[in-house]
C-alpha cells in the first residue's frame, strides 16, 4: 500500500512539475516532455495496483482510467496545448478497453467493435464542441482535430476487429465440419 501511494504520489508530482516548468520557466518544451512523461507514467500505476491485488480488473480499475483521463483534461486545460488531446484519447480508449474486460466481454467481438465504434463516433463528433473562430480559447482546428482523427483511428480498431472476427470463422468452419465427420 505504501508503494502504491508513493508511485500515485510520484506521478502526480511528475504532471505538476511538467506543469511549473512548461508555464513558469522560459524552458517550455522541457516542461511539455515532462508533463508527457506523467502522462505516460499514469497508467502504468493501475498495472501495479492490479498486479498487487489491490485494485484488480474486474474489481473496477476503470475508475482509475476515469482518473487518469480527468487528469489529461486538466493537463489540455492547464496547458493549453493540443498535443495532450491524444493522450485524452489514448486514456479514454484505455478505459474503455478496462470497462469491457470489467464487464468479461473483452473477448466478445461484436461489443467489442461495438464499443470501439461508439467510442469513435463520439469522438468524431465531440470535434464540434470547440469553437471554430481561430482566435477562440479552444479552437476547433487545434483542439478538436486530435479528436476528430482519434475518432477514425476507433472506427478503424472496431472495422478491423469485425474483418478479423468474421475471416476465423470462415477459416475455421472447414476445420470444425471436419472434426464433425471424423467424430
Amino acid at each position: 500500500h505504501v508503494l502504491a501511494g508513493v508511485l500515485g504520489v510520484g506521478t502526480l508530482a511528475i504532471l505538476g512539475a511538467g506543469w511549473y516548468v512548461a508555464l513558469r520557466t522560459r524552458f517550455r518544451v522541457a516542461g511539455q516532455a515532462l508533463t508527457f512523461l506523467g502522462c505516460v507514467v499514469a497508467p502504468l500505476n493501475l498495472w501495479f495496483y492490479h498486479a498487487q491485488n489491490l485494485v484488480t480488473v474486474d474489481g473496477h480499475l476503470w475508475v482509475g482510467g476515469v482518473i487518469c483521463c480527468l487528469l489529461y483534461a486538466a493537463t489540455v486545460y492547464v496547458l493549453r496545448d493540443a498535443l495532450f488531446m491524444y493522450a485524452f484519447e489514448v486514456g479514454v480508449t484505455l478505459t474503455t478497453l478496462l470497462l469491457l474486460a470489467d464487464l468479461g466481454k473483452i473477448t466478445d467481438a461484436p461489443i467489442f467493435a461495438f464499443f470501439f465504434m461508439a467510442l469513435g463516433l463520439i469522438s468524431i463528433h465531440s470535434e464540434r464542441a470547440f469553437s471554430p473562430a481561430e482566435d477562440a480559447q479552444f479552437p476547433r482546428r487545434k483542439f478538436g482535430l486530435p479528436l476528430f482523427w482519434s475518432g477514425h483511428v476507433q472506427i478503424a480498431v472496431a472495422l478491423l476487429t469485425l474483418l478479423g472476427s468474421q475471416l476465423l470463422g470462415w477459416m475455421l468452419a472447414p476445420a470444425q465440419n471436419l472434426l464433425d465427420i471424423q467424430w
